[in-house]
């Protein structure tokens, strides 16, 4: 009677999980469908999770019946689970990091692939000698001593993207602001309930929670991005601009920057060309600034940097980083357009001075670079035309 009191309980939480998954999938085909790294990042998560929200309760129910088909629907059921949660670990990894940076480095995308091949291996050894669970006879499942090592490296990827989100925090300071604790909550409490609870279910239930809190934060972030970049928008602005103002307190630094020749692109090439250039120098400027603050198209082909620093080292190392991403840019050959951009900086201190002041003095430094730039560049000029 226990035991089909547990089967019901696992059987209604999976359900629940599916149908939250279903839900995600129907519901947010807006964000799923992009062919972006992020949105393939997020599908990949969520198919892992469907799966095994339908793997877990067949484990479950197979689980003590004897039979050769119960076994090795345990045996499999269970491997695919685990390697399921490593990948759910390396997944979360890549979202959190392409969604904070643009970009995953080299050298974690290299940590991640190790801890996944390493993961495949044990799998693979274990069908010989039962490191991370075994099956007997009656298919009654039994967890190894390689469990804690899988709960283990889990654990160890969350706690390094916690310590990756603080440190962007602390950098960023207000300019990032998603809610990481929206779907690291119920991850940790997913995984800490099944491990001291031997027989329940929650883990991947409390996956699908965490996507549907991760979802719902992307659909809200839309009002601060600017749909063809990706970047944070003037709205976003104007909400930094009321936090300032009731702070009053702290210096920031804020960078304005225009394109050099977008009309010329425009006109030559095409607006649609043009979008991909506004893409373009969006990805530049998103990597150079990385979590030294934000990046915001201000309007049209100009954009807006707010650095929480002012610091002269690392303010020059932001705009030796912009200046090298445009050279980079420019020497690939077969580019359609070369980009360029004036820049316009100053430090703002929010007990003296406005964001508003500071943003007038930066636009004017901005046009007497443009300025400076066109009388050796008359050919491209066509503010006038």
């Amino acid at each position: 009677m226990e035991s089909q009191i547990n089967l019901m309980a696992i059987d209604i939480a999976n359900a629940l999980g599916v149908i939250t998954c279903v839900m995600l999938f129907v519901g947010s085909s807006w964000r799923l469908r992009n062919n972006d790294r992020e949105a393939r990042a997020l599908l990949a998560i969520l198919t892992v999770t469907l799966i095994s929200c339908v793997v877990d309760p067949v484990v479950f129910h197979c689980d003590g019946v004897p039979g050769a088909a119960p076994r090795a629907v345990v045996w499999l059921g269970n491997a695919w689970l685990y390697v399921a949660n490593m990948l759910m670990a390396c997944g979360w990894t890549v979202f959190l990091w392409l969604h904070l940076n643009g970009y995953v480095s080299k050298r974690r995308l290299r940590v991640l692939r190790c801890i996944i091949a390493a993961g495949l291996l044990v799998m693979v050894v274990n069908w010989f000698v039962p490191l991370a669970f075994s099956v007997d006879d009656q298919s009654v499942y039994t967890r190894g001593p390689f469990y804690w090592i899988y709960l283990a490296a889990g654990g160890c990827l969350y706690v390094d993207n916690m310590l990756m989100y603080g440190r962007a925090r602390r950098r960023g300071g207000a300019l990032k602001f998603f809610p990481v604790g929206m779907f690291f909550v119920p991850l940790i409490c997913g995984v800490a309930i099944q491990t001291v609870v031997y027989g329940v279910s929650t883990i991947w239930p409390c996956n699908a929670i965490s996507l549907a809190a991760v979802l719902s934060s992307l659909q809200n972030e839309l009002i601060f991005r600017d749909k063809l970049t990706g970047l944070y928008n003037r709205f976003h602005l104007d909400t930094l601009k009321d936090a300032y103002a009731r702070q009053k307190e702290g210096r920031v630094t804020v960078m304005m920057l225009d394109l050099n020749g977008f009309k010329r692109i425009n006109d030559t090439l095409g607006h649609s060309v043009g979008d991909q250039a506004l893409r373009d120098t969006a990805e530049i400027l998103s990597q150079a600034v990385d979590v030294e603050g934000v990046v915001i198209r201000y309007a049209g082909d100009e954009f807006v940097i707010i650095l929480n620093t002012v610091d002269d080292a690392r303010v020059d190392a932001v705009r030796t980083r912009i200046s090298d991403g445009f050279q980079a840019f420019n020497q690939v050959p077969g580019r359609a357009y070369e980009l360029s951009i004036s820049l316009g900086c100053s430090s703002l201190d929010l007990r003296t001075q406005s964001l508003d002041a500071l943003m007038a003095e930066v636009d004017k430094r901005m046009y007497e670079d443009k300025r400076e730039f066109y009388r050796s560049h008359a050919e491209m000029d066509r503010r006038r035309r």
